[in-house]
């Protein structure tokens, strides 16, 4: 039996929002790498 209990005060919201925030980041960077390619494949000069 484990005696530790889940966090469920503010650390739990802040270490969501860190989540939400790393995931967003990470998203960022998968369409701008996606845009950069599509950039250089058809020649739209994006970037």
């Amino acid at each position: 039996m484990s005696t530790e209990e889940p966090v469920a005060g503010p650390e739990s919201g802040k270490r969501r929002l860190i989540a939400n925030a790393l995931l967003a980041v990470v998203w960022i960077y998968v369409a701008m790498i996606w845009l950069l390619a599509m950039d250089q494949q058809f020649h739209w000069g994006i970037f």
